[in-house]
């Protein structure tokens, strides 16, 4: 199994955009995080629900760029990423969100840790298919 396998494709936001325009985003689609992209499409940061949440009481009267109410300190996987590997590095960073991108940087989608827990339903249920026809 693999990142590609089970990773989510997300919209993504620039990071010169208004943040009102990122939590509208997030509301609609219902996501809580959303990768930053700058003009060549390199992901620099990832936006998430808690991000916009605080930076909603913080700027309250005024918009902030998206840039100043990102987290910089994101981790990334390829698509072909080891699906293993990549929950390992979550766990390992203490992470709930992976940015997935190309060998360039630039975004592919996301591996949460939703994604995972619908990988080991997944897992979970072949093998229990499995066991039924054994027996």
């Amino acid at each position: 199994m693999y990142v590609s396998d089970f990773m989510s494709k997300t919209t993504t936001v620039k990071l010169d955009q208004e943040s009102d325009i990122a939590f509208q985003l997030m509301e609609d689609m219902d996501l809580d995080f959303l990768p930053v992209i700058d003009g060549s499409e390199t992901v620099v940061g990832v936006l998430s629900r808690l991000h916009a949440e605080r930076a909603a009481n913080r700027f309250r009267s005024m918009l902030a760029e998206i840039s100043e109410i990102m987290d910089c300190r994101f981790c990334a996987v390829t698509s072909d990423t080891p699906l293993a590997k990549a929950a390992e590095q979550m766990v390992v960073d203490h992470t709930n969100v992976l940015a997935v991108t190309d060998d360039d940087g630039r975004h592919v989608g996301l591996l949460t840790s939703n994604d995972l827990h619908r990988a080991l339903v997944d897992t979970l249920r072949d093998k229990s298919a499995e066991s039924h026809h054994a027996a």
